[in-house]
């Protein structure tokens, strides 16, 4: 073989294994007791230790944690994830814990208290006012976290009853806000919300 030939194979060999190592993915784990443990970093950061066989031990020092299905299963199925580097939550994923209670009970306090932080949703306990227009609602409110005052772009498709009979409002920003339950709430606040149940 020529050398002209032996570069060109080398480096066809060198763009196939750049295209390989780009669309690379790490494998995703079903995370357990016995092969995970979560901790907290001096920072105060969830890190984690990743023990799978026939591989060395993975230490990371900061990981994310994402519920799949935050409304309907806040315990089960979370992703947890590597930060890209930016630091978001769009990094790589680890794996999945299938049900944080299989955890041990310190494990389960740390994900808990950093899964509150991130998904915490201002329970409505009064309501002001309601106001449409112009497909836009304008809600006025008391909640679990003060008095908010939001718009609510297409209130038929972001407001949501539950399975479990809550209200699920989300405003134009994302922001979501729960009425757990209708009757808790005074007659006033009750029939200014009677069209959303």
């Amino acid at each position: 073989m020529s050398d002209e030939k032996k570069i060109n194979v080398s480096a066809e060999e060198n763009e196939e294994a750049l295209v390989d190592a780009l669309f690379a993915k790490r494998i995703s784990y079903d995370l357990t007791p016995d092969n995970s443990r979560f901790f907290l970093s001096e920072g105060g950061l969830i890190s984690m230790e990743l023990s799978v066989p026939d591989k060395e031990k993975e230490f990371f020092e900061r990981v994310i944690i994402i519920r799949s299905f935050p409304i309907s299963n806040p315990t089960g199925f979370l992703s947890v994830r590597a930060p890209d580097s930016r630091g978001s939550e769009k990094g790589e994923e680890i794996g999945i814990i299938h049900d944080i209670n299989d955890f041990p009970e310190e494990t389960v306090k740390i994900i808990s208290e950093e899964l509150d932080k991130r998904y915490f949703i201002p329970e409505i306990t009064k309501v002001h006012s309601i106001r449409d227009k112009y497909g836009f609602s304008y809600w006025d409110c008391d909640t679990s976290s003060g008095r908010r005052t939001f718009i609510v772009s297409n209130p038929y498709s972001n407001i949501r009853l539950l399975d479990d009979g809550r209200l699920l409002v989300e405003d134009m920003d994302g922001s979501n806000f729960c009425i757990p339950e209708k009757k808790k709430l005074d007659n006033s606040s009750q029939r200014k919300i009677e069209a959303f149940y």
